[in-house]
């Protein structure tokens, strides 16, 4: 478990670093969907009542994703990983967002 956690704060570290140097990163194309701002509201609002869901801050990271919120998202990747460290999606999830802020 330490060593899994290890990987997924490693892994965090290396997309905060990216997200600073970088910025946000979002398609060129406009091709990337968008989510509502009601859908992303509600989830806050729900990470917000319970902080201690990593399911909620998985879906609020999924809505950021989608509407080009790639620090929001980090951050809410984060949080779930902090309450669930061996969840396998957020693990893959801030890999992924790493390899894609990489310059």
């Amino acid at each position: 478990m330490h060593r899994t956690f290890a990987i997924v704060a490693l892994t965090a570290a290396l997309a905060a670093g990216a997200v600073a140097i970088v910025g946000q990163k979002q398609s060129a194309d406009g091709s990337r969907p968008v989510a509502s701002g009601g859908s992303v509201a509600a989830l806050e609002t729900a990470v917000q009542r319970n902080p201690d869901h990593a399911d909620s801050w998985r879906k609020l990271a999924r809505a950021y994703r989608a509407a080009g919120e790639t620090k929001k998202a980090l951050n809410a990747y984060v949080r779930a990983s902090r309450i669930e460290p061996s969840d396998r999606e957020t693990i893959l999830a801030l890999q992924d967002i790493a390899r894609a802020l990489r310059p």
